[in-house]
């Protein structure tokens, strides 16, 4: 008895659904800080299937993306030209910088975390 109880736990545990991946795809990130700091102005980022598009505080921007190895990968960013009065400026050069280049990603739950080549951190939430 003591075997077939172990057996049917066994078998239930591999039937068990394991719990979905965090994803990148899905609702809008909102930009929670920057370097530690909170944002000038809001910034929000969406990922598609192989499309990203996001808004910052004084243009739009989208382009191609994938993960690879925990990294996240895009292809050239384009982005609308208009100009803004710092630190707006600043802190949308510095989150499409991280986009392009940032070479780790962490998602947790409903937490992205992109780390730059110089270690610059960007924080969003969902």
């Amino acid at each position: 008895m003591r075997h077939a109880i172990i057996a049917l736990a066994v078998t239930l545990g591999a039937c068990a659904t394991p719990p979905a991946p965090a994803t990148l795809t899905g609702p809008e990130w909102r930009l929670e800080s920057i370097a530690g700091a909170a944002p000038a102005r809001p910034s929000t980022l969406r990922f598609e299937e192989g499309r990203l598009a996001g808004r910052g505080p004084c243009n739009n921007y989208g382009g191609s993306w994938r993960m690879e190895e925990g990294r996240l990968r895009t292809g050239p960013l384009i982005a609308t030209r208009m100009a803004c009065p710092e630190p707006a400026m600043g802190q949308e050069a510095v989150v499409l910088r991280l986009i392009e280049t940032g070479r780790i990603a962490r998602l947790t739950g409903d937490r992205l975390e992109l780390v730059g080549s110089d270690g610059t951190r960007l924080v969003a939430r969902r």
